[in-house]
C-alpha cells in the first residue's frame, strides 16, 4: 500500500492502547523462516520454496494445486496483515477497527455505496473449473497459514480482531478495489468547484486536459473526501511508464521490456515479488497481495508490463427526477469499535448506486446522482491474467487478455523470438520444459 493508505488507519494505532502496549520483539530472518509451516499441509506432492538473499520466494511444485496452495502460504507469510487491512477497506469496514471517528464512518458509507464486491460471488461461481480450483487452493493455503501460525501479524492485535478465514469472493473484491476508475478522483475535485466564480474557466481547462493527470488545484478542505480519495488513489493504478525494445536495439540482441507502475514506495509495498513453477506455470514478477497472478513479470517465453489507459469506465447520471418506484433500498450494519453499531441505507437505481448519498461528496440542494461503473458488471480478470501468465506467444497473449475488462490497461509485450534482426522465428524445441532450473546464487531451499 502507499503511505496515504497506511495513514488512514493511524487513528487505530493511536487509540488501540490496550492492544499495542508493546510491539512484537524483532525477529531474525532465520526465525521468520522457521515460522513458515511445513507439516500437515495436505499437499499432493513435495514442494520446494527457494528464498533468495533478499527473501524473494520461488516455488517449485509438481502439481498446480500444490503450487497455488504454497503461493497462498507465501502471501500469508509475507503480507497477512496487509491483506487483512485491505479486506476491511474493500468491504467498507474501517470503523470496525478504527473506532467512532465521524470522517471514517463517512468513508465506510461511501465504500459501502460503491460496493466493490457487488459481482464477486457471481464471478466466482461462473469461473472456469481450472481457475476456480487454482483460486480455491490459493485461499486454502492463505487460510492454513492464518489458522496455524503461532503469532499473528501485529495488525491483528492493533485492530482488535482474531482469525477469520478468507473466502474466494473476498479476494476477488480486492481486485475490484485495485481497479477503481481514476476519473472518480477528478470528478470529486471538480464537483466541489462548480460554484466557484471561475468555474467556466476551470471546466474548460479540465476538458482541454482530457485524461491527463488529476487537477493540482486545491479546494475547500473536506477530510472525509480527502481520505476517500486517498483510498482510491492508494490502491488503483494511477499512472505508469512502459516500453519494449526489439533485439535490433539492444546490446545483447535480445528483446528488453521495462515497466514502471508509478505507485511509489511504502511499507508494506503494494507489490509482492514472487516466482512459481508447476506443470502449467513458470513465472516470476509483481503480484498484488491476496491475488494469485503475476500482474507485471515474465515467464519462459514472454514478458509483460502495462500502463493505465486512463479510459473512463464510469458515468455520473443525474437521477434527481427518477420516479420513486425505480429506486430500491437495502440496509447494512456498520460495526463501530468502542461504540454502538449503526445502520446504513444504500439506495440503488437501474443506473447504479446513488453515490450522492455519501455526505462527503459535494452536491447542490436537491441534487442526486448515480454511478454507473463497469466494475459493477461481472468480468473475470483472474482467469484472463492466469491464462496470460502462461502464454507463449503474441497470439496467445492477445487472445487470453480479450476478456480483461477492468481497470483499462495498455499491456506491453516482448518475447524471446525477436532476435537482433527482429525475426519472428519458431520457438526452439525444449526436450523437458519442466526440468527444474538451478536456483539463483544465494537461494536457499526451505
Amino acid at each position: 500500500m502507499r503511505g496515504k493508505l497506511q495513514r488512514l488507519l493511524t487513528a487505530a494505532a493511536v487509540l488501540a492502547a490496550s492492544a499495542c502496549a508493546s510491539l512484537p520483539a524483532p525477529q531474525t530472518t532465520q526465525e521468520r523462516l522457521a515460522a513458515f509451516p511445513r507439516g500437515g499441509l495436505g499437499l499432493e506432492r513435495p514442494v520446494t520454496i527457494y528464498w533468495s538473499q533478499e527473501q524473494i520466494p520461488f516455488i517449485e511444485a509438481e502439481t498446480d494445486h500444490d503450487a497455488a496452495f504454497a503461493l497462498g502460504l507465501v502471501h500469508g507469510h509475507l503480507r497477512l496483515g496487509q491483506i487483512e487491512v485491505l479486506r476491511h477497506i474493500s468491504q467498507g469496514r474501517i470503523s470496525e477497527v478504527a473506532g467512532p471517528f465521524g470522517e471514517l464512518r463517512e468513508v465506510d458509507r461511501a465504500l459501502r455505496i460503491l460496493d466493490f464486491g457487488k459481482t464477486s460471488h457471481e464471478v466466482y461461481i461462473n469461473m472456469p473449473a481450472e481457475t476456480k480450483a487454482f483460486l480455491e487452493a490459493f485461499v486454502a493455503g492463505l487460510n492454513h497459514y492464518q489458522g496455524t501460525v503461532a503469532e499473528l501479524p501485529h495488525e491483528y492485535a492493533l485492530m482488535g480482531i482474531g482469525r477469520r478465514p478468507f473466502r474466494p469472493e473476498e479476494l476477488l473484491t480486492l481486485g475490484r478495489l485495485a481497479s477503481v476508475d481514476t476519473s472518480w478522483m477528478v470528478w470529486f475535485r471538480l464537483m466541489a468547484l462548480r460554484n466557484h466564480p471561475d468555474w467556466q474557466r476551470i471546466w474548460g481547462r479540465a476538458l482541454e486536459g482530457g485524461t491527463a493527470s488529476s487537477p493540482s488545484f486545491d479546494f475547500e478542505r473536506n477530510l472525509a473526501l480527502q481520505q476517500f480519495n486517498d483510498i482510491l488513489a492508494g490502491t488503483g493504478r494511477v499512472g505508469s511508464n512502459s516500453f519494449a525494445l526489439g533485439g535490433a536495439r539492444t546490446h545483447s540482441g535480445a528483446a528488453i521490456i521495462a515497466s514502471d507502475p508509478h505507485l511509489g514506495t511504502g511499507l508494506p509495498n503494494i507489490w509482492l515479488l514472487a516466482g512459481l513453477k508447476s506443470p502449467s506455470f513458470h513465472m516470476v514478477g509483481f503480484m498484488l497481495p491476496g491475488l494469485p497472478c503475476v500482474a507485471v513479470g515474465r515467464n519462459e517465453d514472454i514478458a509483460w508490463g502495462g500502463t493505465n489507459l486512463r479510459s473512463a469506465a464510469s458515468d455520473l447520471i443525474d437521477v434527481s427526477g427518477l420516479p420513486a418506484d425505480q429506486i430500491t433500498s437495502r440496509e447494512e450494519n456498520l460495526g463501530v469499535r468502542w461504540w454502538r453499531d449503526e445502520t446504513l441505507t444504500i439506495r440503488e437505481t437501474p443506473y447504479g448506486p446513488i453515490i450522492s448519498d455519501a455526505p462527503m461528496l459535494p452536491k447542490r440542494d436537491g441534487e442526486e446522482f448515480a454511478l454507473k461503473w463497469i466494475g459493477h458488471m461481472p468480468s473475470d480478470e483472474l482467469t484472463a491474467m492466469l491464462d496470460m501468465n502462461r502464454a507463449r506467444n503474441w497470439n496467445e497473449f492477445r487472445d487470453y487478455l480479450e476478456p480483461f475488462s477492468i481497470s483499462a490497461q495498455n499491456f506491453i509485450y516482448a518475447d524471446i523470438r525477436f532476435d537482433r534482426l527482429g525475426s519472428d522465428q519458431a520457438l526452439p524445441a525444449r526436450p523437458d520444459r519442466h526440468r527444474p532450473e538451478r536456483p539463483a546464487e544465494g537461494a536457499t531451499p526451505r
